[in-house]
């Protein structure tokens, strides 16, 4: 869902709020309510096994990246949220969110404009 998402930031259309809008209410409605669902019935700390796995990770990106865009997004989604504090409290994961090396999000807008800038000159 985060490449969909960025597909409409960068296109620059003039419905494009609208669209990023549609997306939020949902996509996000619809990933993070299966998402919410599979990680109860997981136990609330692993999405798969009983150990940090990648899709852990891929996921746990996702959802902090939304949680940028979209005011108290979490507060609606208490499995996801307890996940994505636990994963963010994994000593190297807290290390890396600490560090420059971190990608904002959401992206400064001067980046938002050079990706436009390259895409559609």
């Amino acid at each position: 869902i985060n490449a969909e998402y960025m597909g409409l930031l960068f296109r620059g259309s003039p419905d494009a709020q609208e669209q990023l809008e549609t997306f939020k209410s949902t996509k996000i409605t619809k990933y993070f309510g299966i998402w919410e669902n599979l990680i109860i019935k997981r136990g609330g700390k692993h999405f798969v096994g009983n150990k940090l796995s990648i899709i852990d990770l891929v996921l746990y990106n996702v959802i902090d990246s939304w949680e940028a865009y979209v005011a108290n997004l979490l507060g609606q989604y208490p499995g996801l949220s307890s996940f994505h504090q636990g994963i963010s409290s994994e000593p190297r994961i807290a290390n890396y969110l600490a560090s420059p090396k971190r990608f904002p999000y959401p992206p400064p807008a001067s980046y938002v404009e050079e990706v436009k800038s390259i895409l559609y000159s």
